[in-house]
């Protein structure tokens, strides 16, 4: 599996869909995050290109910043550089891809909640661009 580097930027307010949710959000029950989960949508010849990527605190390096606040209103942020292996259609896909998008689609916290967004579950367009070797 090839190595790439995403150096994301991005504040996000984030919405609970599910009632469920919404009602956990309310707890005072300690709350973490799991991961933020980002969709490739391939432009140009690689338009077929799909893909959901998974972003764990763990993938990125020092320096990177990156966050989760619940109160008084739930938003997520990232600025800073993560290293991840990816399969390698994707690989192939962002290596012919003039212009590739990212979006934030959601955002997993423990415990178990699934936070987006938006109101709805759209995703939203984040600044993202990708390398093959870190970038300096």
């Amino acid at each position: 599996m090839p190595m790439i580097y995403l150096n994301l930027n991005f504040d996000s307010k984030l919405f609970a869909i599910e009632p469920a949710d919404r009602k956990e959000l309310k707890t005072a029950e300690s709350k973490t995050l799991d991961c933020f989960i980002l969709e490739y949508s391939g432009t140009g010849e690689a338009r077929l290109a799909n893909y959901e990527i998974y972003i764990y605190p763990d993938e990125f390096l020092k320096g990177s910043e990156f966050g989760l606040e619940i109160s008084p209103i739930p938003k997520a942020w990232a600025n800073g550089i993560v290293k991840i292996k990816t399969k390698q259609d994707l690989y192939e896909y962002l290596l012919i891809d003039k212009k590739p998008q990212f979006s934030l689609v959601r955002v997993m916290i423990s415990p178990f909640l699934e936070l987006f967004p938006k109101k709805s579950e759209a995703s939203t367009k984040i600044s993202c661009e990708w390398s093959k070797k870190k970038p300096s």
